[in-house]
This record gives structure tokens, sequence and C-alpha cells, in this order.
């Protein structure tokens, strides 16, 4: 596993005692280490990269938790395994635009 950063074990240390029946909500974790919303997604992002089986609910109960099995971390994954589908379906649609088409048909012509 790569080390850790100060603040990602900061990060890790606070959701270490939580797990999937009990998670620690998110606004929990940031008042308690002050990053922004987008930060302290980056560093949970980051903690997961290094191979810790952080989970997150998305449903209630909400919030963060250490997976102690892997059925516990593939539900924690769910909510991001399907955000990743639907980026890439829409980049794949993309992709394929006929910019002859798009454009020859005018404003009208568009759905």
């Amino acid at each position: 596993m790569t080390e850790l950063t100060t603040v990602e074990a900061n990060v890790l240390n606070i959701i270490l005692p939580y797990r999937f029946d009990n998670p620690i909500k998110f606004e929990k974790v940031q008042e308690r280490t002050k990053p922004g919303r987008r930060t302290l997604q980056n560093v949970l992002e980051a903690i997961k990269k290094k191979g810790h089986p952080v989970g997150s609910h998305k449903t209630a109960p909400f919030g963060l938790y250490m997976a102690m099995t892997k059925e516990e971390l593939e539900i924690g994954m769910r909510a991001n395994v399907k955000q990743a589908e639907t980026t890439l379906e829409t980049a794949r649609i993309q992709r394929n635009i006929d910019f002859e088409e798009y454009w020859r048909r005018g404003i009208n012509g568009r759905q």
C-alpha cells in the first residue's frame, strides 16, 4: 500500500472506528478535518486508491465506514459504479456526434 499523507491519515483515523451499520456522516468528518467539501472528496478518493476499504452509504444510514467484507465494500461502491457508467455512456454518445449532421439540421431540427 502507498503511504498516506498527513491529511489522508487524519481522515482515515476519523473513519476507522465506523462500520457498515454505524457510519459517520460526511459532514462530521468535514467538521473534524476542516477542508472544503471538494477537498475532502479528493482526500477520500486518494485513500481509496491507496487500497483502504472505505465505503459510503448513499442512502440511510448515510455516511462513511470501513468495510470489513467484500460485500460491504461492494454495497458502498454501487453509487460510484453507477455514476461512472453514466459518465462513460455520456462520453460515448458525445464522441459519436456527427457534427456535420448536427449543424446542418439547425436549431429547429434538434430534439
